[in-house]
């Protein structure tokens, strides 16, 4: 089954209603919960703070149905609104806001409320050709393994199963059989992007009997079995 994310940016646009109201929020919130089981995704959404929420350092806003009702909530800010030591209302309120006139290239994500994890867990990202990317790990050298890379590659196995479809070939789960192993044509295909064979094989027995199956194919006398999708 493919993993799926709907984002809705900013949240309180898709809302409508008065986001103090508990009971409103509520409703919103069950509203986008069956919309996300009807479309078996995860959901998400940003909101930025109340002038009380930056205030009191929490990054919140609105009713406590905000926080109470979602599963997880994440805090992404200008480190160089921080407050210091020894500063004053006065000299504070001046620096946030040369920080929002002119923020640094510099943001820290933590996780102010999680069901299934640790809440004020940090990320230090830094910009980086418009995108933020983790402050202190090389991507290019970070090891690429998890269930975000075993997603990409079970896409992309799928992907290069139609394409070779699409060129009247076909591919199977026999390691014997020569030309259409799937792992084995896969990693030799020009848009396999940097995975190996080895990935292929393990994305294959994940989703053999799921989302792939093997079906008999070709003429009498010629026939043989494909792998295709369920």
């Amino acid at each position: 089954m493919t993993s799926r994310l709907a984002a809705l940016d900013v949240g309180p646009d898709f809302f409508g209603g008065n986001e103090n109201d508990r009971s409103q929020v509520h409703a919103y919130i069950r509203l986008l919960d069956s919309c996300a089981q009807e479309a078996n995704c995860a959901l998400m959404f940003s909101a930025h703070p109340s002038r009380r929420g930056v205030a009191e350092r929490a990054l919140d806003s609105g009713s406590t149905g905000w926080e109470g009702k979602v599963r997880a909530r994440l805090v992404l800010h200008d480190p160089a609104g921080d407050e210091q030591d020894g500063e004053d209302e006065r000299s504070r309120a001046i620096r946030m806001l040369n920080t929002i006139r002119n923020p640094s290239n510099e943001r820290i994500l933590t996780r102010a409320k999680c069901n299934y994890a640790k809440p004020g867990e940090q990320i230090p990202l830094l910009l980086k050709d418009g995108v933020f990317v983790p402050k202190n790990i090389d991507p290019g050298a970070a090891p690429q393994r998890g269930p975000m890379r075993d997603a990409a590659c079970e896409t992309k196995f799928l992907e290069l199963m139609a394409k070779v479809k699409a060129a009247g070939d076909y591919v199977n789960k026999a390691v014997s059989s020569k030309g259409h192993y799937a792992p084995k044509v896969f990693a030799r295909h020009p848009g396999r992007g940097d995975f190996t064979q080895g990935e292929f094989e393990k994305a294959l027995n994940r989703m053999f009997g799921t989302r792939i199956r093997l079906d008999e194919a070709g003429p009498t006398g010629r026939r043989h079995k494909e792998l295709v999708m369920m």
